[in-house]
């Protein structure tokens, strides 16, 4: 073609390019991997930027129920004593009630204010764990058949009123875990006090200790009705109760178990949650033990 057309091209010249269309499939092939790679990353990061908020948005609208459900139940279980304590103040200034009323009285105010200073502690209990502040406090190695004494010592004389009684089953052996006392005792007495509280009618809880390889676990067994399925997971995390807040008949605000969870997590170890054998429910909480 180049000979044939020198005469009547003149001055000008032909050129011919891409002449290795091999080397031109190939090159077109790399640029559209390149290009169809940058375009599943761009898609990639996308779905990933969704999902996150999407996560994102998901625990902000948790945390904002949970606060408003912390907000309504905080609310309901400071007014409910206050108002007790305020109304028996009132009857006491007017002056006209006999003594054994007085005494009455006087031990109903005791009540309602050991229940006031049940929840401040827990709140309290519960910024300190949030905050890591617990775990700076274990320093100190511990069984933990005194742990699970003093725990039923404390919760005896309400499971007494209550109609239950506490069974201490011990282990053969001494089981030594590091920790800070007065938060694990905390921890097994909270356990101790929802199987008086929502175990249904009074029967024997059983407080176990048993080893369990190199962890010792200190567990609280009752004959309840349990806890339905859905629930077993969740029951751990603050402020979580079934139900409407404002007409339960029990008292709480939802922090027990999260605090008997943050507690054991401080200890190196973990709560959990199972049904029992025969029905009714256990909580335990394991921890490592030391030589």
């Amino acid at each position: 073609a180049l000979e044939r057309g020198r005469e009547a091209l003149g001055e000008l010249s032909a050129r011919a390019f891409g002449t290795d269309f091999a080397g031109f499939v190939a090159a077109e092939r790399r640029r559209f991997r390149f290009v169809a790679g940058m375009a599943i990353a761009a898609l990639l990061a996308g779905t990933l930027a969704a999902a996150a908020t999407a996560r994102a948005v998901r625990r902000g609208t948790r945390s904002a129920r949970e606060r408003e459900a912390f907000v309504a139940a905080v609310t309901h279980e400071l007014k409910t004593p206050l108002a007790s304590i305020r109304l028996l103040a009132e009857l006491l200034e007017r002056g006209d009630v006999d003594a054994e009323k007085v005494r009455e009285f006087g031990a109903r105010t005791v009540a309602e204010s050991d229940r006031l200073a049940r929840l401040v502690d827990g709140v309290l209990r519960f910024a300190a764990l949030r905050t890591e502040a617990a775990g700076d406090q274990i320093t100190s190695i511990v069984e933990l058949d005194e742990i699970a004494r003093l725990a039923a010592a404390s919760v005896e004389p309400i499971a007494r009123a209550r109609g239950f009684e506490i069974r201490l089953l011990g282990c053969a052996e001494p089981l030594r875990v590091r920790s800070d006392s007065d938060s694990l005792v905390a921890a097994v007495a909270a356990l101790l006090g929802n199987a008086t509280k929502y175990a249904g009618a009074p029967h024997a809880r059983e407080l176990v200790l048993e080893r369990r390889g190199g962890h010792g676990v200190i567990a609280v067994l009752d004959r309840g009705p349990g806890v339905a399925e859905g629930e077993r997971e969740r029951i751990f995390e603050p402020f979580h109760r079934t139900g409407d807040v404002l007409t339960r008949e029990q008292e709480g605000v939802g922090l027990g178990l999260a605090l008997v969870r943050g507690a054991a997590e401080s200890h190196r170890g973990r709560a959990r949650y199972a049904p029992r054998a025969g029905g009714g429910s256990r909580f335990e909480i394991e921890l490592p033990l030391e030589s």
